[in-house]
């Protein structure tokens, strides 16, 4: 009887929470890579931008970004999810407006730090956010259907941005670059106002569930995660090696995919003009769009076998391996034929958001409470200095040796480090947990705790 009264409660939670928080990512990432739209459709020749430039700007958001995740989560923690959600897209979305009158480089790298501080702690909030509406079966999923943000921004939000560009040209008197700036911007600050009276902070709270399904739902996560052992140290946590170490895994993974993100519609481009295809700009974007379309539904299909195996590890592995043989035969075979480096892309993104949705999954196995709002904020944190890393150290690989090859190479290895890790330190850590070990990060990786890490 109280498994049905759960699931219940689980599917309403699901259609009443998922598709919003799905949309906010989406936009989220719209301001992220509005950058690699806006670079090859004119924002780069008005800046006078160089390639490497041009990845500086695309990564130095992660350095604003990284300053504030950690005190940004605790602060949601502490605040309320509801309340500090909407606070951090409304800011963003302010910020990222101001983008669209950068009058030369020096001023879109300060903005874009700004960015960075202004939308810090929105993805691992939401996460943390996660942990306190779905139950640890269901996690994968909620997790899944979050991250497909990212494939839809890049699928729809490219050809979308590049019709903005090339049709909204001269709209109030701005370049189309500029437009594509202004209308995702204003679009987070529209969100931001929606989600303080759409979203609710716990189930306890929600008016929109039964009591019976209140109830049931709130005892599932609090017998799912006792409080006398998930409300540990925020200290210990953070001080926590083994914390520092599982972050080195999506640091690679963030580091490969931001390449893609922002260098695929240049790479492109790069062909087209070489080749003389005579591909339009919106052609281009469409094209695009397919690998992210593609690798979104691999995402789901990875998910769904992880909650149904009940395991997380083996499938980050062969996800992560995946992505490394795409990035491998797209360096090799793609960078003269569109078609070649579209398919190869498609297979290392399908292997890249594979290894995403399953990875989250890991850290809420790590603490709860607090300590899990500090902890999944300090590895999105280090992660994403691989999101500012990838495209600035692709951009100087790039401008030094004249092509994509070599950065694609060292794509196509950090991948493979990625699940290595994985697979050799916290195979144990992707099974569903037994009671006992609940938040005991040193048992599920098979290490000895010392007095400095002990939980």
């Amino acid at each position: 009887m109280k498994q049905t009264v759960l699931d219940r409660a689980h599917k309403k939670a699901f259609r009443r929470l998922m598709p919003f928080v799905a949309l906010l990512f989406v936009v989220n990432q719209l301001d992220r890579i509005n950058l690699s739209v806006a670079g090859p459709n004119g924002m780069n020749d008005a800046l006078g931008l160089t390639a490497a430039q041009f990845g500086l700007a695309s990564g130095i958001f992660f350095i604003g970004y990284m300053t504030l995740e950690v005190p940004s989560n605790l602060a949601l923690h502490r605040f309320g999810a509801r309340r500090w959600l909407a606070r951090i897209v409304v800011t963003w979305g302010i910020v990222s407006t101001s983008l669209t009158f950068a009058p030369n480089a020096e001023w879109l790298y300060g903005l874009r730090i700004l960015l960075g501080m202004a939308e810090a702690g929105f993805a691992p909030g939401i996460l943390v956010y996660l942990t306190y509406w779905f139950t640890r079966e269901m996690r994968s999923r909620a997790t899944a259907i979050f991250l497909l943000g990212i494939p839809i921004a890049a699928a729809f939000g490219v050809p979308f941005m590049t019709l903005i560009g090339v049709h909204m040209d001269g709209f109030i008197g701005l370049d189309g670059w500029r437009v594509i700036l202004l209308i995702t911007g204003l679009m987070a600050v529209l969100l931001g106002i929606v989600c303080w009276f759409y979203l609710t902070d716990r189930p306890a709270d929600a008016r929109w569930l039964s009591a019976e399904e209140r109830q049931v739902l709130t005892e599932a996560l609090a017998n799912e995660t006792p409080e006398k052992k998930g409300n540990h140290s925020i200290r210990n946590a953070l001080l926590n090696r083994q914390v520092w170490l599982i972050a080195t895994a999506p640091f690679l993974v963030l580091y490969s995919m931001f390449v893609v993100s922002f260098f695929l519609p240049s790479l492109l481009q790069n062909i087209n003009t070489r080749e003389s295809l005579g591909l339009s700009s919106v052609q281009l974007g469409l094209l695009s769009a397919i690998p992210w379309a593609i690798a979104g539904a691999g995402m789901l299909l990875f998910a769904s076998r992880s909650d149904k195996k009940k395991e997380v590890t083996k499938h980050f592995v062969v996800a992560t391996t995946i992505g490394s043989i795409g990035f491998f035969f797209l360096a090799m075979f793609g960078l003269d034929n569109p078609y070649i480096a579209l398919a190869a892309t498609t297979v290392a993104m399908v292997g890249v958001l594979g290894s995403l949705t399953t990875f989250w999954v890991l850290p809420s196995r790590l603490y709860t409470g607090v300590a899990a709002a500090g902890v999944i904020a300090l590895i999105n944190t280090i992660a994403n200095f691989g999101s500012f890393l990838g495209p600035y150290s692709f951009g100087l690989l790039s401008d030094a040796t004249g092509g994509y090859k070599g950065g694609l190479i060292v794509v196509a290895v950090a991948m493979l480090l990625a699940g290595l890790l994985i697979a050799v330190r916290f195979r144990n850590l992707g099974r569903a947990p037994d009671p006992e070990s609940v938040g005991s990060v040193d048992r599920m990786t098979n290490d000895v705790p010392d007095k400095q890490n002990a939980l």
